[in-house]
């Protein structure tokens, strides 16, 4: 083959293997509403800024676009110390996922007898402590995700806790161990 088909034929290919894979992608067959709550449960290690122990969350979502992959969504957390009891160390949270894709499995569908979507994402996030020490970031994934009907339902999304106020300094990590979001508007 000379250079010039050869070239063609390959960028052929590429066309031909990106078309396959956007050709699983669709939008969301599932979800119609955009803006709901969510409630979670996750842990921070120790050195983290953030009291080591589970904590009970409870947030506003908001995800504006249907789009099938690369759709942002906001969501506002208040979390409280729940073992032991201790609101006086909440946390609060605005984070930022970015969902990388939606992918319709058969066999997902099939357990769960309605349309579902496998929906991992990327997550941003800024903490700030109601008791002592500052403001924290975290950088995280959420590679469990899955979305049927109205709801979203997430399980061990860890994440990397950061210090902004030295450099994007490594303190920690955090792990939830599970986010139920439902969408009621």
């Amino acid at each position: 083959m000379r250079p010039a088909p050869r070239a063609a034929a390959r960028a052929a290919l590429a066309i031909a293997l990106a078309a396959a894979c956007l050709a699983g992608l669709r939008a969301s067959p599932v979800q119609r509403r955009t803006l709901g709550f969510s409630v979670a449960a996750e842990g921070y290690g120790e050195g983290t800024g953030v009291e080591a122990g589970e904590l009970a969350a409870l947030g506003l979502v908001l995800e504006p676009f249907r789009w099938p992959f690369l759709a942002p969504t906001v969501s506002a957390i208040a979390s409280v110390p729940a073992f032991p009891w201790d609101p006086g160390r909440s946390l609060l949270e605005a984070r930022l996922d970015l969902r990388l894709a939606s992918v319709r499995s058969g066999a997902i569908d099939r357990l769960a007898r309605e349309p579902a979507l496998y929906a991992p994402a990327l997550s941003a996030s800024w903490l700030i402590p109601l008791g002592p020490g500052g403001s924290l970031a975290a950088a995280g994934a959420r590679p469990l995700v899955l979305r049927m009907g109205d709801g979203i339902y997430s399980i061990l999304s860890p994440a990397l806790i950061l210090d902004p106020s030295d450099g994007l300094r490594p303190l920690g990590y955090s792990i939830e161990l599970f986010e139920f979001s439902y969408f009621l508007f």
